[in-house]
């Protein structure tokens, strides 16, 4: 008989990651999925999805059923989560499962109700809801259990969240709707805007993770390849470093400010043990090159990049998985 076990969900925008007790993190794709627009068959989720972005035939819909925080595809994300559920699969793999799923602290209450009966009618036996800015804070092994403040800003796909946490709770909370998505967004109309040239969005994401530091000047050139707009002809550009750094700094310095504005509500006691612990990154930009310099020349707080970002919020799931008993039971 097939024993049941207990898994994580952190549900996000750009990615998902799955967490099963006593194996851990057993899947850890894009968010996406590839939908054949005739028959309403999937085609394919997450990596095998991602590598046909850009390049599927007109018969083929590419779908993120999350973005900015919000769900835009019910259908769609159901589809996406199965197909995910169904990758995870083993021998002997559970039977009506408890699962406890992160997600961001701005899904409204309908929207975080849908999630869960998603999750409820593809088989779980209850269903437990964390916000992941607190899981991401209990994954880089934050004490928030003790009355001492933590801060974090975990950077997703689309939205970033900032929270202050202090006896299992948070104490103050906000995000906003950028993300490494809307970076990569920002490149592609910089480009199109100044050099007539279209590129696709796997190619801004390389520009941003090789090429972008947001705090260090850099004159040196790189070169890219896109789709002429004037002539519709594969073309070759030489960019400036620099560029990037000036294509994203509306948006980056609107999540600035918007930690500036945590801090400034932060209550004074609280605030003192921010200054000296320092403020923690994570999430897929916390290793965005220069920007550790940057937040603590515009804060003058101490600023630190979580050891494993891009699974803090899934370590955490983990941890509580292991423990739910720090779960409230009543949800």
């Amino acid at each position: 008989m097939m024993l049941s076990t207990d898994i994580g969900i952190d549900l996000g925008t750009s990615n998902t990651l799955i967490y099963e007790r006593k194996k851990g993190i057993v899947l850890n794709e894009p968010s996406i999925i590839a939908i054949d627009k005739r028959s309403n068959k999937v085609i394919d989720t997450g990596n095998n999805a991602y590598k046909i972005l850009g390049k599927e035939p007109k018969n083929i819909k590419i779908i993120y059923p999350l973005q900015n925080g919000t769900i835009i595809d019910i259908d769609a994300l159901e589809l996406m989560i199965n197909e995910f559920i169904k990758k995870i699969k083993t021998n002997n793999m559970f039977i009506k499962p408890r699962v406890l799923i992160s997600l961001s602290a701005d899904l409204t209450s309908l929207e975080k109700d849908v999630i869960k009966e998603i999750i409820l009618k593809l088989g779980a036996r209850k269903v437990y809801v964390e916000p992941s800015i607190k899981t991401a804070a209990i994954g880089i092994g934050m004490n928030i259990s003790e009355p001492i403040a933590n801060m974090i800003v975990d950077i997703g796909g689309t939205t970033t969240d900032i929270g202050v946490l202090s006896l299992n709770d948070i104490v103050k909370y906000s995000y906003v709707k950028i993300g490494g998505k809307t970076f990569d967004e920002d490149i592609i109309k910089y480009i199109r805007e100044k050099y007539k040239v279209l590129i696709g969005e796997s190619t801004a994401e390389t520009l941003k993770i090789n090429h972008l530091n947001v705090y260090k000047e850099d004159n040196h050139t790189v070169e890219i390849k896109g789709k002429d707009l004037i002539s519709g002809l594969p073309t070759t550009i030489s960019l400036e470093k620099n560029e990037l750094k000036y294509a994203i700094k509306e948006n980056l310095n609107k999540i600035i400010k918007e930690i500036i504005h945590i801090l400034e509500q932060t209550p004074p006691e609280l605030s003192a043990d921010i200054v000296e612990k320092g403020i923690v990154i994570t999430g897929g930009c916390a290793k965005m090159k220069g920007l550790l310099e940057l937040i603590n020349k515009k804060t003058n707080v101490p600023i630190f990049i979580a050891e494993y970002p891009l699974i803090s919020v899934i370590e955490g799931s983990g941890k509580l998985i292991n423990e739910l008993k720090l779960i409230d039971e009543d949800q």
